[in-house]
């Protein structure tokens, strides 16, 4: 469970530095390419579809394995993501709207993993220690997000997130590849094979 819970904490970690760098620009981007005056509000509706993802994820995550569902939810932030650092307008609120929703739908998921693969009398722990990394060493994608705001714009540094939400998918599609192995009661690889980042 060991390499498994890890996996899933760095996929969790790299999820947290592409949304709080992301939410920290958001602003400035609806207002440059949006509407200058009404650029705040935009957000606000944007982060309004992150209390409807949590619902659906939520229920999803009743129905669905969670190994299979963080993978699927993950990979379809990438393009969302992308998109809404391309696009303006309109199409951006969506796309923009799409992200948060997407990124908020994972999180019962990523929450139901930590639950599943903590040690017996260690889940409280796991909790702590997870939050801890998203919002302490998630917070770095505020400053990430900075550094190519003030060297380009908030375009690149839309694009430079959309990097850590593809290292998330890497992180999810291997822990499902552990978990199906494991129902399938097929050997998993050596510990050592196992442990390595």
């Amino acid at each position: 469970a060991y390499p498994a819970m890890g996996r899933s904490g760095l996929a969790r970690l790299h999820y947290w530095v592409a949304l709080l760098g992301a939410i920290t620009f958001l602003p400035k981007h609806m207002e440059e390419f949006v509407n200058k005056d009404l650029g705040g509000a935009f957000v606000t509706v944007a982060l309004l579809m992150g209390a409807v993802g949590q619902l659906v994820g939520g229920t999803l995550s009743q129905r669905v394995r969670l190994e299979r569902l963080a993978p699927v939810m993950a990979l379809l932030a990438v393009p969302a993501l992308i998109l809404a650092a391309l696009l303006s307008g309109s199409a951006l609120v969506v796309l923009a709207s799409a992200f948060i929703f997407l990124y908020f739908a994972n999180q019962p998921v990523f929450t139901g993993l930590i639950a599943d693969y903590s040690p017996p009398g260690a889940v409280g722990r796991s909790y702590g220690i997870s939050f801890f990394a998203g919002f302490g060493l998630g917070s770095a994608g505020g400053v990430i997000a900075g550094a190519f705001v003030d060297r380009w714009d908030t375009r690149a540094a839309f694009l430079a997130l959309s990097a850590f939400l593809a290292v998330t998918v890497a992180l999810s599609v291997a822990l499902w590849v552990m978990s199906e192995r494991r129902h399938r009661g097929t050997p998993l690889p050596q510990m050592a094979a196992e442990g390595a980042p």
